[in-house]
């Protein structure tokens, strides 16, 4: 008997897939109706043994194992599902070549391109503008997605960065996208990462880091909260995105050590510019993490900050911000500080009283709230 939420049919093989990480009650698969889709349509290609395949934003190598005999490229700049892919492999007998970021170059042409379609409009640019140095006029692009992520600027992207463009039927709520490349066009300049400027210092994102043009109103009551903090010597931008809690609590501390520390290689690569542009004498540390306690010793941090994100990619919950608490206290020293905000909805102020044993409300208004807690 099969468990219908972690075995996955498809024409090439059959495959236990697993989510990472882990949830007990979770019911979500590790895969969606666009992936069996596009596997379904991959069957009925004409790929050779050598047919040089790169896949774009596998959430947990779902596709990276189902065609693992072609031993395909992944291209992620998501920590879990690098994680999960490689788990993934392993729990089929598999294995497979080493992920990489969408700021690493190919090795060479690829005869097919199976890219996820991204909830960033951003990233997706992106991601289009630095694979198509590596994509010929006999490349088979695919893009594949649930039909409420394919909008008309989604097709828009695919018809000006690659080329003719068209979707198939829907099925089971998926769609998949077909273009043809045109070598001839010229995609011109890439316009990410962007730039912009906050309390006298360089910020840059990259498409699809959250707030990729100006502060975000929650971040920015946060660190009005704070006020002028003088006293730390290790802190941990946590969930960093661009950086700008840190980059902010770096120019208040000279002398600070600072963490940054997220799940999106992109976000990291946004963090590391933005630091680069403001404090090109001083060193920081980036880590691409899963599990802050997993990368960072209890016991070790005076201060973490951080904005937690309220969705993983397309799964809404507070799950990976209980995560983040749970260990923001575990890597925090004694009388060590987490501040937090978040939108007053997600009752953030309970969660961190049950973990911490204490909790204040710093600041509020109708949107967000701002919780200040200490390791006792």
């Amino acid at each position: 008997m099969t468990d219908s939420l972690t075995t996955l049919v498809a024409p090439q093989r059959t495959a236990e897939i697993h989510r990472h990480p882990h949830r007990a009650k979770s019911q979500l698969r590790g895969w969606d109706a666009a992936d069996e889709y596009v596997l379904e349509h991959v069957a009925e290609l004409d790929l050779g043994p050598d047919s040089r395949i790169a896949i774009v934003n596998d959430a947990f190598g779902a596709l990276g194992v189902v065609l693992a005999d072609h031993q395909p490229v992944d291209v992620s700049d998501s920590e879990n599902a690098r994680i999960g892919r490689s788990a993934n492999l392993e729990r089929n007998g598999l294995t497979g070549r080493a992920s990489r970021s969408s700021f690493d170059e190919l090795d060479g042409e690829i005869d097919l391109l199976i890219l996820k379609i991204p909830k960033s409009l951003g990233q997706l640019e992106d991601q289009l503008r630095r694979l198509r140095p590596f994509l010929t006029e006999n490349t088979v692009v695919l893009g594949a997605g649930m039909t409420k992520a394919i909008h008309s600027s989604t097709l828009e992207l695919f018809e000006s960065l690659v080329g003719p463009t068209s979707t198939s039927l829907a099925r089971k709520k998926a769609r998949l996208i077909h273009a043809t490349v045109d070598p001839s066009s010229d995609i011109g300049r890439n316009p990410w990462p962007r730039a912009w400027r906050y309390a006298g210092l360089d910020v840059a994102s990259h498409g699809g880091v959250f707030s990729a043009e100006k502060i975000d109103g929650g971040t920015q009551m946060l660190l009005q909260s704070m006020g002028a903090v003088d006293w730390p010597t290790r802190i941990v931008d946590l969930g960093c995105g661009n950086g700008i809690i840190g980059l902010t609590l770096a120019k208040q501390i000279p002398d600070a050590e600072l963490v940054f520390a997220d799940e999106s290689h992109r976000a990291l690569r946004s963090a590391e510019e933005s630091w680069a542009a403001n404090y090109p004498d001083r060193t920081a540390e980036f880590l691409a993490i899963d599990r802050l306690v997993n990368a960072v010793d209890r016991d070790s941090v005076d201060l973490i900050v951080t904005n937690p994100p309220f969705h993983s990619d397309r799964s809404m919950g507070d799950a990976v911000a209980w995560d983040m608490f749970v260990d923001a206290y575990a890597t925090l020293q004694v009388d060590g500080e987490l501040w937090v905000v978040g939108n007053r909805h997600l009752g953030y102020h309970a969660k961190v009283k049950k973990i911490f044993g204490n909790g204040e409300v710093v600041a509020s208004n109708t949107t967000y709230v701002v919780l200040q807690a200490r390791r006792t």
